[in-house]
């Protein structure tokens, strides 16, 4: 079986081979079987365990209350004309 990877994951794939001593291809071979493996006991159907693993891990937080009703019927703010990605490239520019 033959496995095209984006140039990106290739790199980072051989970064981490390089600091654990181990080939590309003993990596890649490991996830497909722990994917495997989880597709097969069903360990991707809990949802409240995998909120739980990223909160864990600092990635998500969870409201601590409910959102009100009225933030999410009013009206989206009117767009003014500015530009997130135009304050991005000033700020990179100005350092």
């Amino acid at each position: 079986m033959t496995i095209e990877l984006p140039e990106t994951i290739e790199r980072e794939l051989r970064d981490l081979a390089r600091i654990q001593s181990r080939d590309v291809i003993e990596i890649v071979e490991e996830a497909v079987r722990q994917y495997l493996e989880a597709s097969a006991t069903g360990a991707g159907d809990d949802p409240e365990g995998r909120l739980a693993r990223l909160e864990r891990q600092g990635l998500l937080r969870r409201a601590s209350a409910p959102l009100p009703c009225e933030v999410l019927m009013a009206n989206p703010p009117q767009d003014d004309g500015a530009s997130v990605l135009e304050a991005l490239l000033t700020d990179r520019r100005e350092g």
